[in-house]
């Protein structure tokens, strides 16, 4: 076997190989990138992978309670930074909440800046603010012993009517809600519901996206995988000149050969 014939064959070789763990790292990315692609359509942010391993893989710490104000027979907590109706996440970015209480068959919940009222369900069916006519630097919430809501806020003590539109100054004794001792059943509900949300499907298709999920040894072997489709192509556009080459020289011998025979006739 001739020198060039042996760099041939280990050139060929060589594409083989690096072309099986390119193509199995192709397949992983394009997978993962054909789903990412469609995000927002998927609602990936959204859907949430509940498990224990994962989280422990990813190094989550335990959820923590942060606050928790009762309502009822219904229970508003703040863990983790996020904001929980019982045991399901609101779609609120506040979380410094001032007081939670019931208002008519509704609860109402005060922030410094915002009022929001909360059905039995825990929807958002009204959320007010200062173009609303509520008070700002709220540091309390309270009822009256009529029922309408009182806020402890920048400007003193204001009361509001029934419409919650508008609001005077009051000075009549009033007993403000505060944080309460969690019931434990409820917590439990909670911080397990936060526990299921550490980790969104989005996320996760990211980090095996780009290798992130396995650490640096993960953005190591996406490099890796990114220079092994690199060297196909360059060793591919090389094996096709061999080939053309050999194919030219191929044909020139036969045309030789040819040649010299009618050249004997």
């Amino acid at each position: 076997m001739t020198k060039r014939r042996s760099k041939s064959l280990l050139l060929y070789q060589w594409h083989r190989w690096v072309g099986l763990f390119a193509a199995l790292s192709a397949l992983a990315f394009s997978a993962t990138g054909i789903v990412l692609n469609h995000t927002d359509e998927l609602t990936l942010a959204d859907r949430h992978v509940d498990s224990a391993w994962l989280r422990r893989w990813y190094h989550y710490q335990p959820s923590r309670l942060e606050t928790a104000f009762r309502a009822g027979d219904n229970w508003l907590f703040v863990i983790d930074g996020k904001l929980y109706w019982n045991a399901e996440a609101l779609p609120l970015d506040q979380t410094d909440l001032r007081g939670a209480v019931r208002f008519g068959d509704e609860t109402a919940v005060a922030f410094p800046d915002k009022l929001i009222l909360l059905d039995d369900q825990g929807r958002i069916s009204e959320a007010l603010d200062a173009a609303d006519g509520i008070p700002q630097g709220v540091q309390r919430l309270g009822k009256s012993v009529d029922g309408r809501l009182l806020l402890d806020a920048g400007d003193g003590q204001q009361i509001s009517d029934w419409t919650l539109f508008y609001w005077q100054p009051d000075q009549s004794s009033v007993a403000w809600d505060s944080a309460d001792q969690p019931d434990a059943a409820a917590l439990a509900a909670a911080m397990q519901s936060s526990e299921r949300r550490k980790l969104n499907l989005e996320t996760l298709l990211l980090d095996l996206h780009s290798g992130r999920f396995f650490g640096k040894a993960g953005v190591w072997l996406a490099d890796l995988a990114a220079l092994a489709l690199m060297f196909l192509g360059i060793s591919g556009v090389l094996i096709w000149l061999i080939r053309l080459v050999k194919q030219r020289q191929h044909q020139k011998r036969q045309s030789r050969i040819g040649e010299r025979g009618t050249a004997r006739g």
